[in-house]
């Protein structure tokens, strides 16, 4: 006899364990307290909400006490019943010996049942039973569940065995439970349906109630969405809920499944059960393991009886089924073989000696084993008659017709043709033509002609253009697609005209003889190719190319994309756009070889952009005179000398990978480092010489960071101190004198 207490308790629903006698703080979710009470110790768990009672000492021992007195009540009665064998030996059909015990729990119940007649064991709990008896006669054995019942009778002369199908009718109630699942212990179900005789679901948007465990999302289980992995109730550990209909239900047609679908995940067991009043249940479905998938698990409910047997006598062999009065049945007696049904389907090869078909209905009729005999096409009626085996005579005539009630095939000369001669096969010359007042086509010797011409002569047609195969057509080999005058491809909303103003959605690609390739696309026209290559501070991934029109910066632009682009003219000459591990760089020996002896008036944006530095009055506003006091102060200055940063670390970047680096390479130049001299744009702002200095971008709080010096300029304030030099020494002049 088992003992089990409330306790449901997983390892993986345990998350921390306490002994004390008051309720700890701040629990979690699945926390178990032990609590003192009296002599007795209670078991509580934490469910998120409140301590939830799970089990307690005193009710092992009320039970214990109970299957003390259950036990003697059995052995009492047990040593009356041996009593009762003992004083009826020769008279077993007066007597009778119970014996029979309780499993508390379950209400599993077992009973031996023996007379004079023959002896009876049996087993029952609250859903299904299993029975047998033993006669002198005979055996009989019986099962029966929820949905079926199965009997098996053995006697001398006949072996059989029957299983029926059972109603399930009067639902009102819908349990669904589970354990958890092989990678933790939550539950997620998707949907649960229950369909009417009319294949309505009942139970869309009826919310659940949860009968065990802390759920969430129950409104998930009934929403109607079954192929949403992310709209599921939840639960964890042994759990189940219940789905009211409202009413009771004489026929339910099924009940369909749908559980969160992972690789690599089942679910533990998954159980399904039907109820009338809430208090007996009925399992309907269960699966210890239960791999779910996307299309669901459906659970039949039919009220339709339908039952199999198979019969065994000596002389007589029977194989039944019958649903609904729908008997089909193969018998096998002395006297012969009945197949009986309402559809016999035979497949593979069927032999039949020495046999007689009064009547038959043959869709599809293979002559090929037809080598004798008369056949009188007057009496019989051919659907399909395959003729590939009619190896025998000659069908001859000068010219033969078929007439196809919609036009007519005339076979003449080796040309096989429509009536109206638009249509040709040339069996001799492998030539097929079609034809129609657009024009048509020739298919002859590999080749596809397309024709202008709608006249049919075979082998001389004009054509305007051709598909076949081409070796070595521009430096490659396969299918060519040529045109005799031009060529176009492209969409049927393709039309370009700028003169006037007209230019639609389409794409296409055409050419002509004169040597003119035209590419129209509205929107953009993308080339690119090579390996990928990483850009941004993202670390993006792209190929080279090139985009021409709707780009994302512009909707007129020609934008190149690639890790280095290349400007060459001649061998050896070029401009290169490319980076390096300090920026991106603009790079051309072209530039550096070609030399002026003009000032270098060239000036760069703090954007990048580049403009010829102009000095001309024709060029400026508002001039007027300087009258600033401050130049002088350009004499406080002091001449400094430093090496430049970008330039050391780079170097010092190529020292490190000096195994790697390329020093060769044009792309990675690294000039030497060397002291420089000159003087410090700091200096000139402490000294108020703002005016020649240059300045980057605006920052966020108005002000600029200072950049680099407008030496060019500092002429300026020299002038006028050579000025002030020249009054002086004109005034020591005339002291002299």
């Amino acid at each position: 006899m088992a003992i089990i207490t409330r306790s449901e308790l997983t390892l993986t629903d345990v998350k921390e364990t306490v002994v004390s006698n008051t309720a700890p703080l701040n629990p979690s979710l699945g926390d178990v307290w032990y609590k003192q009470n009296g002599k007795y110790v209670e078991q509580h768990r934490w469910n998120g909400v409140q301590w939830e009672f799970i089990s307690s000492t005193k009710e092992t021992e009320d039970i214990k006490n109970q299957l003390i007195i259950a036990d003697k009540k059995i052995n009492a009665a047990q040593e009356k019943a041996d009593e009762s064998l003992g004083k009826a030996q020769e008279g077993f059909d007066k007597a009778e010996a119970l014996s029979k015990k309780v499993d508390v729990n379950t209400g599993a119940i077992s009973t031996v049942k023996q007379t004079t007649a023959g002896l009876q064991t049996a087993v029952k709990s609250k859903a299904d039973s299993s029975t047998v008896t033993q006669l002198a006669d005979v055996v009989a054995s019986k099962v029966s569940n929820t949905d079926f019942d199965s009997n098996k009778t053995q006697t001398a002369e006949l072996i059989s065995s029957t299983v029926s199908l059972q109603n399930n009718e009067n639902v009102r109630y819908v349990r669904f439970s589970a354990s958890g699942n092989s990678v933790n212990s939550g539950n997620h179900l998707l949907e649960l349906q229950v369909n009417d005789s009319d294949n309505k679901n009942v139970a869309l948007n009826i919310l659940p109630t949860a009968e065990k465990g802390a759920w969430t999302n129950l409104a998930y289980a009934t929403d109607g969405v079954s192929d949403d992995n992310s709209k599921h109730a939840t639960a964890d550990g042994d759990v189940s809920f219940i789905i009211d209909l409202k009413k009771i239900y004489q026929t339910l047609s099924s009940l369909k499944l749908w559980l969160y679908v992972a690789s690599g995940r089942d679910y533990l067991d998954v159980k399904l059960e039907i109820s009338t009043d809430k208090k007996t249940w009925k399992t309907v479905y269960f699966k210890a393991n239960y791999t779910p998938t996307t299309k669901g698990d459906t659970v039949i409910l039919s009220n339709a009886e339908a039952s199999s047997q198979i019969s065994q006598l000596a002389d007589n062999i029977n194989l039944k089924v019958d649903k609904n009065g729908i008997i089909n049945q193969i018998n096998i007696s002395t006297e012969g073989i009945v197949i009986a049904g309402e559809n016999v389907w035979i497949s593979g090869k069927t032999k039949i000696d020495n046999a007689v078909i009064k009547n038959a209905m043959i869709d599809s009729l293979s002559a090929n084993k037809l080598t004798a005999g008369t056949i009188d096409a007057g009496k019989i009626n051919v659907v399909n008659l395959n003729a590939s085996n009619i190896s025998a005579g000659i069908i001859t005539g000068a010219n033969l017709a078929i007439n196809l009630n919609s036009g007519e095939v005339t076979f003449q000369k080796g040309i096989i043709q429509r009536a109206d001669k638009l249509f040709s096969i040339d069996v001799t010359k492998g030539v097929i033509e079609s034809y129609d007042s657009n024009g048509g086509f020739t298919i002859s010797k590999g080749e596809i002609t397309l024709n202008s011409s709608p006249e049919l002569t075979i082998g001389n047609s004009k054509k305007y253009g051709t598909i076949t195969y081409k070796w070595r057509l521009l430096d490659a080999s396969g299918l060519a697609l040529i045109g005799e005058d031009g060529y176009s491809l492209g969409t049927s909303n393709a039309v370009k005209n700028i003169a006037n103003s007209t230019v639609n959605q389409g794409s296409a690609i055409s050419g002509n003889k004169g040597g003119y390739l035209n590419v129209f696309s509205r929107q953009v026209i993308n080339l690119s190719s090579g390996d990928l290559y990483s850009y941004g501070s993202l670390n993006s991934k792209s190929l080279a190319s090139i985009e021409i029109g709707n780009t994302s910066r512009n909707k007129s632009e020609v934008a190149i994309s690639a890790n280095t682009v290349r400007l060459s003219a001649t061998s050896g000459d070029h401009i290169l756009l490319s980076s390096d591990s300090t920026s991106a760089f603009v790079q051309s020996n072209v530039i550096y070889k070609r030399t002026y002896s003009s000032a270098p008036n060239l000036y760069i944006t703090d954007l990048g952009t580049m403009g010829r530095s102009t000095s001309a009055s024709k060029y400026k506003l508002a001039i007027e005179e300087d009258k600033t006091d401050n130049y002088k102060n350009i004499l406080k200055l002091k001449h400094k000398t430093w090496y430049d940063k970008a330039n050391t670390e780079t170097y010092a970047r190529a020292l490190d990978n000096k195994d790697t680096f390329d020093w060769d390479n044009p792309e990675d130049e690294v000039l030497p480092v060397e002291r420089i001299h000159g003087l410090i744009a700091e200096d000139l702002v402490e000294a108020g010489l703002t005016e020649f200095v240059s300045y980057g971008e605006l920052n966020d709080d108005g002000t600029k960071e200072v950049e680099g010096i407008q030496y060019d300029r500092l002429v300026v304030p020299l002038l006028q101190i050579v000025k002030d030099h020249q009054i002086e020494i004109e005034k020591l002049k005339e002291r002299i004198k």
